[in-house]
């Protein structure tokens, strides 16, 4: 009898150990973060007795595919999250700068003039231009040589910034790592060619888009602007909203 009772005891256990593995709704992942350049790939690797689903959180900075492999695009953080239908876990996306050309001006527009100036101190040029006031600074890095800001109604609208244009080799892909391309719109006026780009690929989430422009022959221009859906009260075919023009 006693035999007996022991060998039922161990089935049951089998049975129950049979039904949590049969069940089990739990993900294993062997990593929960990477990092990637734009352009690279990467599969994530997870398992499940169920399913997986993937979702990226910012398809700008990385996307990810059905069965998990993550494409790069911009420099930023994205989540993954992955699912089954009970059990959610996240692996986070760092898409690292290859190229550090320079440093981000601010970039906080709608900043008064006064206010800009306290933060960055007495500029080295202060002028009015037709409808714009600016003001100049010698560049953060030795890739810049100024930093120029530009106010209307004395807030802050546009920064541009003036290299060699023997300092930007790599120019282009330190903008197409971090920016959305659009466009080439040829303008004499302005130097010929200048190259629109954006900070989202969603219309809705645009912040601010750049030019990238070359005055003279001896100096090129990175130019950002605030992007909101109101024409920009220059008015000129400088600033037409990229995406108007390309959507």
């Amino acid at each position: 009898m006693k035999n007996l009772l022991i060998t039922m005891l161990l089935a049951l256990a089998v049975s129950l150990n049979s039904c949590e593995e049969e069940n089990d709704t739990h993900i294993i992942l062997e990593e929960t973060s990477k990092t990637l350049f734009s352009g690279e790939e990467y599969a994530i690797k997870a398992s499940s007795d169920y399913k997986i689903t993937y979702k990226s959180s910012d398809d700008f900075v990385a996307s990810v595919s059905v069965t998990g492999k993550v494409a790069a695009y911009n420099v930023g953080e994205a989540v993954v999250t992955l699912s089954n239908g009970t059990e959610e876990k996240e692996f986070k996306v760092f898409v690292a700068p290859k190229y550090d050309l320079y440093p981000d001006p601010i970039l906080d527009f709608g900043m008064s003039k006064t206010n800009l100036v306290k933060k960055l101190g007495t500029p080295k040029v202060e002028k009015v231009m037709d409808e714009y006031e600016y003001i100049a600074y010698e560049g953060k890095s030795d890739n810049v040589s100024n930093i120029v800001y530009f106010f209307v109604d004395n807030l802050f609208v546009q920064v541009t910034l003036e290299m060699l244009d023997e300092k930007t080799k790599d120019l282009m892909p330190f903008l197409h790592e971090r920016y959305m391309f659009l466009s080439t719109i040829d303008d004499p006026e302005y130097g010929g060619a200048m190259e629109y780009f954006v900070d989202s690929n969603d219309y809705e989430k645009t912040t601010k888009w750049i030019v990238n422009w070359m005055p003279t022959s001896e100096y090129r221009c990175i130019s950002y602007m605030e992007y909101d859906y109101k024409p920009l009260k220059m008015g000129t075919k400088r600033y037409t909203r990229p995406f108007d023009v390309y959507r």
